[in-house]
Formats: C-alpha cells, sequence, structure tokens
C-alpha cells in the first residue's frame, strides 16, 4: 500500500501524508456515511499553509469545482457556510504553524479572496509575525472588484502573487472564465498582472492545461510583460 500511496503522491505533487488524509476521509465518508467533517479554515497540503478565505466569485470559469456539492480537497472539507472572520483565519493558520514546519501561507480558496481584501490584508499583517512567507492565489479581478489600485497594499505585506489567466484574449476570456464583468474583465486582469509584476512581489501567471484552454498563446501573451512568471497547471477532473 505504502507503494501505491508514493507513487499517488508523486503523480498528484503532493506529500504521502497528503494521499494518506485524503483516502481516510473518503473511506469514513463512503462506508461510514460520516457527516460530522467539520470546515477548514485554514489546511496544511504540500509544505504550504493554505487560508480558505472564500466561496464567493466574480468568475464562473466553465472548469472550476466550486459549484459541487461537496467540496472535498485532500480530506479536508473546503465547504464554507460563512466565511471566516479575519481573526479566524489568523488563529487557524497560526496553529497549524506551530505544529511543523512550512514553506509558506497561501491565501486562496474556492472563491476570489480579493472580494474580502480588507479582511485578507487585516489577517495578512497579523500573519507576518510568524516569519513565513505569504501569498495570495488571485484571479486578478481585485482592482476592478474594489475600484481602486489594492497591489500597493498587498505589495506591503504579501511576498508573492499568483495569478490565474486562463485565456489570450477577450472572446476566450469570457468564454471559459464566464466573468461577471464580460469581456471587459480581461483587460483588468492584464493591468493587474501588470501592475503586479512591477511591484516587489513575486508574480507567476497560471494556467491550467485543460481542454479549450490555448497554453502556448497565453504563454506568449505573458511573456510580454516584464518579471511575469509564466507556470502551467495540471487539470484534474476531481
Amino acid at each position: 500500500m505504502t507503494i501505491v500511496r508514493d507513487r499517488l503522491a508523486a503523480i498528484r505533487g503532493v506529500e504521502p501524508a497528503d494521499v494518506e488524509r485524503a483516502a481516510e476521509v473518503n473511506y469514513a465518508r463512503l462506508f461510514h456515511k460520516r457527516k460530522d467533517i467539520p470546515g477548514a479554515v485554514a489546511y496544511a497540503l504540500k509544505g504550504n499553509i493554505y487560508i480558505n478565505v472564500t466561496r464567493a466569485c466574480t468568475n464562473n470559469c466553465a472548469f472550476c469545482l466550486r459549484n459541487r456539492r461537496d467540496n472535498f480537497f485532500y480530506g479536508y472539507n473546503l465547504n464554507l457556510a460563512v466565511d471566516p472572520t479575519a481573526g479566524e483565519m489568523v488563529e487557524a493558520a497560526t496553529a497549524l504553524a506551530r505544529e511543523g514546519r512550512h514553506g509558506e501561507i497561501v491565501f486562496c480558496g474556492y472563491g476570489e479572496p480579493t472580494c474580502r481584501a480588507a479582511d485578507v490584508l487585516e489577517a495578512a499583517r497579523a500573519l507576518k509575525s510568524l516569519g513565513l512567507p505569504l501569498r495570495l492565489d488571485t484571479n486578478g479581478h481585485g482592482n476592478m472588484i474594489n475600484r481602486r489600485d489594492i497591489v500597493p497594499e498587498l505589495a506591503g505585506v504579501f511576498a508573492g502573487v499568483s495569478i490565474s489567466l486562463n485565456a489570450h484574449d477577450r472572446a476566450s476570456y469570457a468564454r471559459l472564465c464566464r466573468p461577471d464583468a464580460g469581456e471587459k474583465a480581461f483587460d483588468a486582469v492584464l493591468d493587474f498582472i501588470r501592475r503586479a509584476a512591477a511591484s516587489r512581489m513575486a508574480c507567476a501567471v497560471t494556467v491550467l492545461d485543460c481542454p479549450g484552454v490555448d497554453v502556448e498563446a497565453c504563454r506568449a501573451l505573458v511573456s510580454s510583460i516584464p518579471r511575469a512568471r509564466f507556470r502551467v497547471r495540471t487539470f484534474y477532473k476531481e
């Protein structure tokens, strides 16, 4: 079994303990009908701490798993009945940080964290005292959502930002990401990328290698933006 566990971990790019946790929780849910697994405000995965900020989003991506009834991820229940407060995010991440060594703290979730920019910034400022690098995973709508340039504020606390692009032009973005703001959202994302790349933050722009995404066209677009690093993420249906 350890051979299977280790092979699955290598394929998925996670730790063996992550595969074990997922198997145990899935077994309990399937065979023992467990329904009392608490929601995770923060969780440890791939050697990092991830904060589950919100399920609210300004995109409705065709490939996103956000709208599933049960969002369990490597044994963690990521279904949020209510968004956590800044204090709850700090408390949950701090507890995990005390349990072991981690590479960084990542603000993410199935939704868009910058929908809650004030709470994210408050929590991030408090968590800086832990001495771990902080990263924000975002769809790049932050300035459009908050109707101002929030990049300088983010750069004051975050060491890095990872921005999901997944399309190389307006029409493709509207079709794949289905933003609330329509095609103009693509221009807002590119502007956010340029501002983030020009800041002190390390800026990664990501795309999923899923059907409909022109990875090479996205790569060419990102390569034209100074200091923006391009990364392809593996798409898993489940």
